[in-house]
């Protein structure tokens, strides 16, 4: 398949286009390119490949009996056997000898086509374990790249795929990408249930000759009901589009909207709209509470508090049982009860998926936990220190929620106002076959099923009561008032630097508005938490005094530019490790009062910030700098601590509109100088470290 030379790149900017890391642009308004219909049979090859403009279309079913090496059956190894085409409209059959038939639909539904799957006569004692579908082959430049469903959407490479390849769970959202300007292609999954399915990338050829492989791998149930004959329960969708990023999220919108969870969460009044800065502090509570009381009288808004290693143990041991709390129940309870009477909003973590296989637990959990195919148990070690590995749960009610239920209970009952559920906004990275489990072994729907039926629960039993989880998960929406996100530090990641590329806010520029997504590892001083009572003494984790950098000095800009761009993304004003120095210290004076302005700053426009729709960004000017990051978060130890330089604009931007239908463009400058920029002809000055909003 050979590519088009005169393909272009669209023009546009993003919030940040750093010059020198190949990170993510939006393209110019789409054209609407039209489908087009499938005419003639020549565009069905002899083995009942579908070849659409430069697109190759098929599909793959892996067959087996749960245990032993899966069997893989193609168009290449069936005869097809009925192949239909008429205007939007393409009907496929395969058969084999033996009675297995394979039955495809493609049909043009609007500027899409959707695509369904069914099989027949599987041989006895055999299910359909996966289903590809589609399985694509399509024209790749070497400047292509690829949106992806993780966090708010991440933006990878071909030197990525080229060196590693990719295969993952999908998680926040059901869709991808193929962003290569005038030539771009949009894969999604229709599935209003949130089975266990993954994406896979790989590339073969060289330069602008190169094709990308694209598979959607749908894991099925392994269920007598569906062994015989069944179907992938809800369909694909392709097309072509010209554009980046935030035209492939605005097509998924289309769709995104009319579903259960965006109506659902839509329709609620989320209690925490008015929360205008989220501090997230760890260990004593009765401590690291004391400077968000104090910003909290400073600023004289709503503020947050998300409270971590407070349990009286090493952090992730005897994971779900965490009480008691450090300092003790009484003190902790008063602490609790004087932030609420202040007007703070308090909570605490808990995990809502790990279980600690060493410790108190290990027993009890092994009835909830995921066990894989090969009857292993999966487990990961967090944080690297950590001498008792983590288990996995499927989402089914078991022995781990009713324990993990008792702690929220005992949690709620001595003051605290939310609980954050850690990973169960990941979504299924694991398909269960645990034999206790009432759920058909293999894929399914019964992690969001199941976790979907305990949250009812909570909201049931504790009314008022807040909850919290990470990552950006469109599965549940309206479910979790609040979602804590990081990855917008892309840099701490070392993520926005090729081979990594970018992330980008798509999840915003489809579901903004719902959820107070919050989180960040930023720091007014540059250095990170550490948990002396229960860390290892010398574990290099805990950095020594002369370790430390003058982090004001080697990275002057990181601060600012962290806070700034969490504005214009759409995001709760966010602070990690805010101590009372931060606060009253004139060291940190510039620091301190660019947090509480851009605090003031968001609350004065939530309407755009919380409420609104994220806009495309239109034609912006302004200077570029090298910006420097420090690659450190709290599991960053001195030795692999990177130094971040990316060209990015001093000024970051986005565009809104309101519910009331009103538009505005909100300007934030990173930089210690004062920038002019340009928007739609008209020239603007905004000062030092300040931000902006005008009404278009």
């Amino acid at each position: 398949m050979k590519l088009d030379k005169n393909a272009k790149e669209s023009p546009g900017k993003l919030h940040e286009m750093p010059c020198t890391t190949g990170e993510a642009q939006p393209g110019s308004s789409p054209s609407k390119p039209g489908m087009g219909t499938i005419t003639a049979a020549t565009d069905i090859d002899a083995k009942g490949r579908m070849r659409w403009k430069d697109a190759v279309l098929s599909w793959r079913l892996l067959l087996g009996d749960g245990k032993t090496e899966l069997q893989e059956v193609s168009p290449e190894n069936l005869v097809l056997a009925k192949s239909e085409s008429a205007s939007g409209r393409v009907t496929l059959l395969w058969q084999r000898e033996d009675g297995l038939s394979i039955f495809v639909e493609w049909k043009e539904v609007g500027d899409e086509w959707e695509g369904k799957i069914s099989y027949s006569g599987v041989p006895e004692g055999i299910y359909v374990e996966q289903v590809i579908f589609p399985e694509a082959q399509i024209p790749f430049q070497e400047s292509g790249r690829i949106l992806l469903p993780r966090f708010q959407g991440w933006i990878v490479s071909s030197e990525f795929l080229r060196q590693y390849g990719l295969r993952r769970f999908f998680g926040t959202m059901q869709f991808c990408a193929v962003l290569q300007g005038e030539k771009s292609y949009y894969f999604a999954c229709h599935d209003p249930k949130h089975c266990s399915k993954e994406y896979e990338y790989n590339i073969s050829g060289a330069g602008d000759d190169s094709v990308l492989t694209l598979k959607y791998i749908h894991h099925l149930p392994l269920s007598k009901e569906l062994a015989p004959s069944g179907k992938l329960p809800y369909s694909v969708a392709f097309r072509t589009f010209s554009g980046d990023w935030y035209e492939a999220a605005r097509i998924y919108r289309k769709w995104a909207i009319q579903q259960k969870w965006y109506l659902y969460g839509k329709a609620k009044k989320n209690p925490l709209r008015e929360l205008s800065l989220w501090v997230w502090n760890r260990t004593d509570v009765n401590i690291v509470t004391l400077p968000v009381e104090k910003i909290q009288e400073d600023l004289g808004l709503p503020v947050a508090v998300h409270l971590t290693y407070w349990p009286d143990k090493s952090n992730t041991h005897d994971y779900p049982l965490y009480w008691p709390p450090r300092g003790g129940v009484d003190a902790f309870e008063k602490t609790m009860r004087r932030l609420k009477d202040k007007g703070i909003h308090t909570m605490v973590y808990l995990n809502g998926v790990n279980w600690d296989l060493g410790g108190a637990f290990a027993e009890e959990g092994k009835a909830s936990g995921v066990v894989q195919r090969d009857g292993s148990i999966p487990s990961s070690t967090y944080p690297p220190f950590n001498d008792h590995p983590l288990g996995h749960i499927c989402g089914e009610i078991g022995k781990f929620h009713e324990a993990l239920s008792e702690q929220i209970d005992l949690v709620i009952r001595h003051g605290v106002q939310g609980v954050y559920l850690d990973v169960v906004g990941l979504m299924a990275i694991f398909n269960c076959y645990n034999p206790l489990h009432s759920h058909a072994p293999g894929g399914g729907s019964y992690y969001a099923d199941g976790y979907h039926e305990y949250l009812d629960t909570l909201r049931s039993k504790y009314p008022g009561i807040c909850f919290a989880t990470e990552n950006s998960p469109e599965a549940f929406l309206g479910k979790f008032e609040s979602m804590l996100y990081l990855n917008h530090g892309q840099e701490r990641f070392n993520r926005c630097c090729p081979p990594f590329q970018a992330m980008v806010p798509a999840f915003n520029a489809i579901y903004h508005g719902i959820s107070s997504q919050y989180g960040t590892y930023t720091t007014i001083d540059g250095r990170q938490p550490v948990d002396r009572k229960y860390w290892p003494k010398d574990f290099p984790l805990i950095w020594k005094e002369e370790q430390e950098l003058d982090w004001q000095t080697v990275y002057p800009d990181q601060f600012f530019f962290e806070i700034a761009r969490m504005i214009v993304w759409g995001l709760v004003p966010s602070i990690h490790n805010l101590t009372m120095e931060h606060c009253t210290s004139e060291k940190y004076a510039k620091e301190y009062t660019f947090l509480k302005d851009a605090v003031r700053f968001y609350h004065e426009n939530l309407e755009f910030l919380f409420d609104g729709d994220m806009l495309k960004l239109g034609e912006f000017e302004c200077e570029q700098k090298e910006f420097l990051f420090a690659t450190r978060m709290v599991l960053t130890s001195p030795e692999n601590l990177q130094t971040i330089k990316a060209v990015y604009p001093c000024v970051l931007h986005s565009i809104w509109r309101a519910p009331s239908g009103d538009e505005a463009l909100i300007a934030a400058n990173c930089t210690w100088e004062e920038q002019t920029f340009r928007y739609q002809e008209r020239k603007y000055q905004i000062q030092a470290h300040q931000f902006m909003k005008i009404k278009l």
